[in-house]
């Protein structure tokens, strides 16, 4: 059994409900959102560009299904693979997430519309 110390220690990825209500709604299967998850949570820990291998052993996945899910995340444009330059020139990569929540904002719009109609 694992101590509450060390599951203390492993942190916490806070989503929104609201999210996890709706992702089927924003055109994403669960592995994709699972993806999604995993990204989200090495963000949360400061790490914006994680190495997909180790993301492939946490989803028991192969490597090239974990490229081909992000692929989709891209093409349903729920996450931008953005880069920027830091203070000695060098390029960082690092994934943008605020698209989902602007694809959320707009499906609570439309949602909400709906009721008013």
């Amino acid at each position: 059994m694992i101590s509450l110390r060390d599951y203390l220690k492993s942190g916490q990825t806070t989503l929104s409900n609201l999210l996890i209500e709706n992702y089927r709604k924003l055109g994403l299967t669960n592995d994709e959102f699972i993806l999604w998850i995993q990204l989200y949570k090495y963000h949360e820990l400061g790490n914006d560009f994680p190495d997909l291998t180790t993301i492939a052993v946490n989803m028991d996945c192969k490597q090239q299904d974990i490229y081909y899910l992000l692929n989709q995340l891209v093409e349903k444009q729920v996450i931008t693979i953005e880069s920027e330059k830091n203070s000695q020139g060098v390029r960082n990569d690092f994934y943008d997430f605020s698209a989902v929540f602007n694809k959320l904002e707009t499906l609570q719009k439309q949602q909400k519309n709906r009721l008013r109609k």
